[in-house]
């Protein structure tokens, strides 16, 4: 989908969205966001060991999950989007949500989130299509206004799925002042064609998450938010042309701490992927993810600084891992409360030459809240 076919469907959806508005407006809700962003690689080498399909020595990887890289054009493709979401609510303790999203890289429009939810005191039961909370910023990484940078650093916020299908339930409340915010949640994802796999294969790839579980649980107080969360599931990794798959057991840990001062912010977030091979194979290994963030509130200004890093670490001798560290300066201006520009750049040292070779980037943004 180019950025013509972008934003026609994105008058469509809201166009859409209008209509049932009209037609009841004290239930349905209506809510969207945009991001035109572009970008470019300035620099860096076209010599990293490695080949892959669709990445174009020297590349940057903005947006792992759905095939979101930049070469030396610029282009306004890999992360450009737009999404609606309606909520309908029946009563005071039952409603439907559901939110559909436009990305310039994709060719069709996809339906990110659809689940019924229905509340009994401090509880909330949700059941349909959500996103796997598994970072700080997962349930709303696709609403630019809602952080400082262009996006939250990929080295983290990257994996083959990022949906699932399936239930939670969630509670919330306070102690002494301290926000509690914690949920169970179950389910499984399946990926036709997998954009992540599409950058380093040739032919498609298709992917399972199933037996998903996990838990999440955030404090808050005052100028500090703590959260945690764990995730396991099964994955299959199914080969089109070849007919064959390969099975694994994954568990993953995140923790966060964001500190708000006013005018200085202070973010950083960490995450471990552990996966293993179930059969055809020794190989298990695991990804340390991690960043770490300063800004400054100056008026509307917000100039950040950030540093992120991915780390592969195998078992077997055999696999060729992947290491690289990102170094990122951003600078966000707030139009209205609900409107920002931002530019940043990045220097990524790519330290075993084997995904990209050490590259700079720019990026800038228009993101709106509506």
């Amino acid at each position: 989908m180019n950025i013509n076919s972008l934003f026609a469907a994105g008058v469509l959806l809201t166009s859409l969205t209008s209509s049932v508005l009209a037609q009841d407006v004290e239930n349905f809700k209506v809510s969207g966001f945009a991001s035109l962003i572009g970008g470019k690689v300035l620099s860096g080498a076209a010599d990293a060991t490695a080949g892959y399909a669709h990445c174009t020595h020297p590349c940057y990887v903005a947006d792992w999950s759905n095939g979101g890289l930049y070469d030396r054009k610029f282009s306004l493709k890999p992360e450009s989007r737009i999404g609606i979401q309606g909520t309908y609510v029946f009563n005071p303790t039952l409603s439907a949500t559901a939110q559909i999203t436009s990305r310039a890289v994709d060719s069709d429009p996809r339906l990110e989130w659809a689940y019924l939810s229905t509340k009994f005191g401090n509880w909330d039961l949700q059941l349909g299509r959500k996103r796997i909370p598994l970072y700080f910023y997962s349930d709303f990484q696709d609403v630019g206004v809602a952080y400082p940078w262009v996006s939250p650093p990929p080295d983290l916020y990257g994996w083959e799925v990022t949906n699932y299908n399936g239930a939670s339930l969630r509670y919330r409340s306070s102690i002494d002042d301290m926000g509690v915010s914690g949920s169970i949640f179950t389910g499984s994802e399946h990926i036709k064609d997998s954009a992540l796999y599409r950058i380093y294969e040739a032919t498609p790839v298709d992917i399972q998450w199933t037996k998903l579980m996990g838990a999440d649980l955030e404090l808050a107080k005052q100028w500090w938010t703590l959260r945690f969360a764990y995730v396991q599931n099964d994955m299959r990794e199914s080969y089109r042309e070849t007919n064959e798959h390969f099975d694994q057991k994954m568990k993953t840990y995140s923790m966060a701490f964001n500190a708000d001062f006013g005018d200085w912010v202070y973010l950083a977030e960490i995450g471990e992927n552990a996966r293993k091979y179930v059969y055809g194979t020794d190989t298990h290994y695991k990804v340390l993810s991690l960043m770490g963030s300063v800004g400054y509130r100056y008026g509307r200004w917000m100039p950040m600084l950030t540093v992120s890093r991915f780390h592969e670490h195998a078992a077997s001798a055999d696999y060729e891992v992947d290491r690289w560290n990102t170094y990122a300066l951003s600078l966000r201006y707030d139009l209205a409360a609900s409107r920002a520009i931002k530019i940043q750049l990045n220097k990524t040292q790519d330290t075993t030459g084997h995904f990209t070779g050490n590259t700079s980037s720019v990026r800038v943004s228009y993101d709106v809240q509506f």
